[in-house]
């Protein structure tokens, strides 16, 4: 039996798949089953997922061990793109762009979602702090959304000397 495994996929692709033997393996509005022992590979990362129904999912990585491509049996596929461990990019089987993602200084700035529509993101932090305390992120009405992020960052990372 494979060890627990997650594999998470972004939100603007509409998939997700958390795998533990004996589990549901779930797509949103595609894809959804049990199964036990799914194939995993020497990492114990999902390489492919059965639901009862024989539709299945296909899970490659990159050289860095990132999420690479996902194939289902229905033909659809999703495609990511990096630069080093940030994604950069997410497209279909024929290479319509669903996301970008742009960054600086490591930092998510801005999706622009193949439909037009853009988050926008502004950190707010202390000078001294390793995390920001909240992000608001503006929305493509330009009304705004403030998430408190201070509380999720780990209790190690909180303790660390200021800088």
């Amino acid at each position: 039996m494979s060890p627990a495994c997650r594999v998470s996929v972004p939100a603007a692709t509409g998939w997700s798949c958390t795998a533990i033997p004996n589990a549901t393996c779930k797509k949103s509005g595609l894809l959804t089953g049990t199964g036990s022992g799914l194939p995993t590979d020497e990492v114990s990362r999902i390489k492919r997922a059965v639901d009862d129904g024989g539709h299945w999912a296909q899970y490659d990585y990159n050289a860095d061990g990132m999420l690479n491509s996902v194939i289902l049996s229905s033909g659809r596929q999703r495609h990511f793109d990096y630069d080093g461990v940030l994604m950069t990019r997410i497209t279909d089987e024929i290479g319509h762009v669903l996301l970008k993602n742009l960054y600086a200084s490591r930092f998510l700035r801005q999706q622009q979602f193949g439909n037009g529509d853009v988050h926008s993101y502004r950190y707010d932090w202390a000078p001294t702090a390793y995390y920001p305390d909240r992000v608001v992120v503006t929305l493509p009405d330009q009304t705004t959304r403030d998430v408190v992020v201070n509380s999720s960052v780990p209790e190690f990372v909180r303790n660390l000397p200021k800088q």
